[in-house]
């Protein structure tokens, strides 16, 4: 436990109780800026709906001794490679014999990026209508 340790630096003048209530606090912000729980370790069973997309988020999806019925990829995270935040549920159809440069695919993106966010589909209005319509993003 990490507060007898922060009442050790504060010194004979600290509170216990009032530790434990900042180090809550500072961890509840630290959750809500990193996007997910730190909690206990947990077996979770889950069902996953990518909705047609071939990536789905999945905070802190151990990639070691995951059990699945269909073939998924965890795609590692580069400092913590135990973990994964994104997962692809689905295989490509068709791959190109040739890479693009990665030069040439970040400014591609960046320009579709660029052409949706002009064509107001990224607004969210745009965006909340697609998620609660059941329409799947293939399609559009």
């Amino acid at each position: 436990m990490l507060a007898p340790e922060v009442l050790k630096r504060v010194g004979p003048t600290g509170d216990l109780e009032q530790v434990k209530a900042l180090l809550t606090e500072v961890a509840g912000e630290l959750e809500l800026l990193a996007g997910q729980h730190f909690g206990a370790a947990e077996v979770r069973t889950v069902s996953i709906d990518s909705g047609g997309l071939p990536f789905v988020f999945a905070p802190g999806f151990r990639t070691e001794g995951h059990r699945s019925d269909q073939a998924i990829w965890p795609v590692a995270d580069p400092s913590n490679p135990g973990m994964a935040s994104v997962i692809q549920v689905l295989e490509p159809t068709s791959l190109a014999p040739h890479a693009m440069p990665i030069g040439n695919a970040l400014r591609l993106a960046g320009d579709m990026v660029v052409a949706a966010n002009k064509a107001a589909l990224l607004s969210a209005n745009a965006l909340s209508c697609v998620a609660s319509s059941g329409v799947n993003p293939k399609a559009l």
